[in-house]
């Protein structure tokens, strides 16, 4: 299992629970949608902190891609900030809201497609084996933290639990296996922001996240 392989299975999955949400047209469809964009909004959080934390971060540096990663990575921003302004919505049956979901789901295609087809490849050309391997590391430990944060917040049953841990645990095996002991603890402190602008809009990204966290109903972004 590579690398591309978790990251394509994630906008698979993304994807698909967009088309449940427009689906959701029953006499429950308020209920439905509440609970299922709540879900898309976790999916993706762990996606997107997973992927920056391995893909991106190893691609620091490549100037190649540099402006396409810092692109991609503002698209995180807005496409969690339309999701969160689309969850503050209280009517999430009227034609308005499905109609402006449609919008979102449009956006999200597009971002993958440029993930899938233009970073992807360059990616792949410019990463060393041992660059890749860090990174399927870095997004396997950020995936598997995500899992047990929300275990954590929403008390999650052991089921549920094991389910999401699969994948990443399947994949770390892969990689260890792969490495043959080269696996290390990474310990060191990650370096200063500085005038990356990468890193500033990542950061930004990252608070973002926080406020969400600690209170769902906050609106996004600003300082």
């Amino acid at each position: 299992m590579t690398l591309w392989t978790l990251l394509k299975n994630d906008h698979t999955d993304i994807t698909a629970i967009g088309h449940t949400i427009l689906r959701a047209t029953d006499r429950g469809a308020i209920r439905n949608r509440e609970r299922l964009v709540s879900e898309l909004a976790d999916e993706l959080e762990a996606h997107f902190e997973a992927e920056e934390d391995g893909l991106f971060d190893a691609l620091e540096g490549k100037e190649q891609v540099r402006g396409l990663v810092t692109s991609l990575t503002a698209e995180h921003e807005e496409i969690e900030e339309e999701l969160g302004r689309l969850a503050r919505i209280g009517k999430k049956n009227t034609v308005e809201w499905t109609s402006r979901f449609e919008d979102f789901t449009y956006l999200l295609d597009q971002h993958f497609h440029r993930e899938e087809h233009e970073l992807f490849p360059q990616a792949e050309a410019l990463l060393t084996g041992d660059e890749l391997r860090e990174a399927m590391h870095d997004y396997i430990e950020e995936k598997t933290e995500e899992i047990r944060d929300r275990h954590r917040r929403f008390g999650l049953g052991p089921a549920a639990l094991w389910a999401g841990a699969a994948v990443v645990a399947a994949a770390g095996l892969v990689l260890a296996a792969e490495r043959s002991g080269y696996l290390k603890r990474l310990v060191a402190p990650r370096p200063e922001l500085g005038d990356n602008p990468q890193a500033a809009v990542k950061e930004r990204s990252r608070k973002n996240r926080k406020r969400r966290e600690s209170d769902p109903l906050a609106p996004l972004g600003g300082t």
